[in-house]
């Protein structure tokens, strides 16, 4: 069983052998998405996150559409990716070689394979970002970077990533901040609430108190004193009601 839910992309088409990897992968305790049959549909999975890892068939309608699929993510640069075949021979695996993928899994395999690949592509993928990004590791709090949807924090010693869509809120605690995603899990990181609201998003994220930034995106409803979000009721501040409100026109109270 993996330590934290991986979201997993599943990009196979054949139904029978894809869903044997989704149930696989739930097994594991992983998130699979898909699965996507063809390119198209898994770059618009990319596109949409979030997605940590793609598990990727070579061979898509008979094509090496997998092959150029591992091209677009080495560029991009952001999800490793690990390729599935029934293929081995010389010239398919020099190809799947220029993409750099993590792992590479010949069909058929077992769970235990799809595990081990999987661990050692993270913990790989984990290492590469780290050399090639020293700087950000120094920091507790990346700087945003434009079209990115994610941020990456220091926790306990290591380089996390989160996804700003998934951040609920954002709570002051002395030096500290703690970090609430949608599945429950909570980050404690030391940073100012002024570092952390430079690093997300404006679009999404507003301040409505010196101890809590929030994420619209989660609001359900504010009576003029209380905001009602994730089933909690976080105190707006007078100072900030009103930009709270320029951005959440209809809540009104």
């Amino acid at each position: 069983m993996m330590e934290g839910k991986i979201n997993i992309l599943v990009v196979e088409d054949e139904a029978i052998i894809a869903d044997h990897i989704i149930v696989a992968l739930r097994l594991l305790g992983c998130r699979p998405w898909g699965p996507a049959m063809n390119l198209e549909e898994a770059m618009g999975y990319v596109k949409r996150g979030p997605v940590d890892l793609a598990l990727i068939d070579i061979n898509l309608n008979g094509k090496h559409d997998g092959i150029e699929l591992g091209h677009h993510l080495k560029n991009q640069g952001q999800i490793p990716h690990v390729f599935l075949t029934a293929n081995t021979d010389p010239k398919t695996v020099q190809e799947a070689k220029k993409t750099v993928p993590m792992g590479f899994i010949v069909k058929p395999f077992q769970r235990s394979e799809l595990y081990s690949n999987i661990e050692i592509a993270m913990s790989n993928w984990r290492l590469m970002q780290s050399i090639s990004s020293p700087q950000a590791e120094a920091e507790s709090v990346s700087q945003p970077v434009a079209g990115e949807r994610m941020i990456y924090v220091q926790v306990n010693g290591q380089r996390v990533r989160l996804f700003t869509d998934e951040i609920v809120m954002v709570t002051s605690s002395h030096v500290y901040v703690e970090i609430e995603m949608q599945d429950g899990q909570k980050h404690l990181i030391r940073s100012s609430m002024g570092q952390i609201l430079e690093s997300l998003p404006d679009s999404r994220f507003v301040r409505i108190h010196r101890s809590h930034i929030v994420n619209i995106s989660y609001v359900e409803r504010f009576d003029g004193r209380y905001l009602k979000l994730h089933g909690q009721s976080i105190p707006v501040s007078k100072s900030q009601k009103h930009h709270l409100l320029e951005r959440l026109p209809r809540l009104g109270g």
